[in-house]
């Protein structure tokens, strides 16, 4: 039974202080490996910064393009990552409003595409970095295009029942995740970086740590999946996996769960939805 708490791992911890070190107020940062064991880290100043990064604890990568668009589906900014990966989006958000922000790169020496990766539901909050994570195309010829997340729902009857988890819903007792994605090819595991769609509590779930399909040492917690069924009316792959997360003791109190969903090639979408537990 593992034990929920409501501050990051040891891991987390000792990235956020060198996030923390590497993200000043000019936004300098160093061409080496960064790592983040969650998209949004807090800044050392008041600034919306964006990193695009080629891996999770990957290098930063130059020229990468960012794009804002704001909850009615308006482009916000269109803008281009500097020689430190990073990109100031202070301007162009408002503070407590919710983004959409999506990453893509292609190398112009190659031009080949990197994936894609995109935050949704980014809710702009003063001082924090917003981490993208595209990673190396696994696919020639797919398009560098991120998973959508159809829905996120919330059982807490055994699954009888479903309601959508959406940002401060407060949940009582043992509950069920379900959730719903949509990928140009399909979403599940593959023999390359990604995972499929795994969820975790406060931190990020990534290939070492998490909920997800594709583990075998957490079968007790996933109990269905349905992967890569294709939908005609939306022209994508549909993948639902239903989490049941009771074998987990939590501590009540505010929590986020953190959902990352990779298609086979390596496209990727992450979704943060805090809620209470009672």
């Amino acid at each position: 039974m593992r034990l929920i708490r409501r501050s990051f791992c040891t891991q987390g911890v000792t990235l956020f202080f060198a996030l923390i070190a590497l993200v000043s107020c000019s936004n300098a940062l160093s061409s080496g490996a960064v790592s983040s064991s969650s998209t949004t880290k807090s800044a050392s100043s008041s600034d919306i910064t964006a990193i695009v990064l080629d891996s999770v604890g990957g290098s930063a990568i130059v020229g990468a393009t960012v794009v804002v668009t704001n909850s009615s589906g308006n482009q916000v900014c269109s803008t281009t990552t500097g020689s430190d990966g990073t990109v100031s989006l202070t301007s162009y958000l408002t503070l407590g409003s919710i983004y959409s922000i999506t990453a893509t790169y292609i190398n112009s020496s190659t031009s080949v595409y990197n994936a894609a990766s995109e935050m949704v539901n980014y809710v702009a909050t003063s001082g924090t970095t917003v981490a993208l994570y595209c990673h190396t195309l696994g696919i020639t010829g797919v398009s560098a295009t991120a998973p959508t997340i159809e829905y996120v729902k919330c059982s807490v009857d055994s699954g009888s029942t479903w309601s959508t988890l959406t940002s401060g819903t407060t949940i009582s007792g043992s509950f069920e995740i379900e959730a719903s994605v949509l990928g140009v090819v399909a979403v599940k595991a593959t023999s390359l970086s990604g995972f499929g769609v795994g969820i975790d509590i406060d931190q990020m779930p990534t290939s070492t740590n998490g909920y997800y399909t594709s583990s075998s040492s957490y079968g007790s917690l996933v109990s269905t999946t349905t992967d890569a069924v294709y939908d005609s009316t939306t022209k994508k792959y549909r993948t639902v996996n239903v989490f049941n997360l009771s074998g987990l003791t939590f501590l009540s109190g505010s929590h986020t769960l953190e959902l990352v969903a990779y298609d086979v090639a390596n496209n990727r979408v992450e979704e943060r939805i805090p809620f209470t537990l009672k």
